[in-house]
């Protein structure tokens, strides 16, 4: 599970095993946009959408670089 947060916008992102997204009206469209299909969010605190897509491009973006590191270390 990942988090990401923008103002007083949280959003917590975990990976779901079905292709299917389960996720609130502006997290629906990045990960849609970005081709993500298999993701459960929930967003708390701020309900403005700017602030939800930009934690939602932060928990994405944390998400990447755990993924990465670990392979261009080895």
């Amino acid at each position: 599970m990942t988090s990401g947060r923008h103002g007083a916008g949280k959003v917590f992102c975990a990976r779901r095993g079905r292709y299917r997204i389960i996720a609130g009206g502006r997290c629906v469209a990045v990960f849609e946009t970005l081709g993500i299909q298999d993701v459960v969010a929930k967003s708390l605190g701020s309900s403005n959408p700017y602030n939800v897509v930009r934690a939602t491009f932060d928990a994405l973006s944390i998400r990447t670089r755990r993924v990465r590191l670990p392979d261009a270390a080895a």
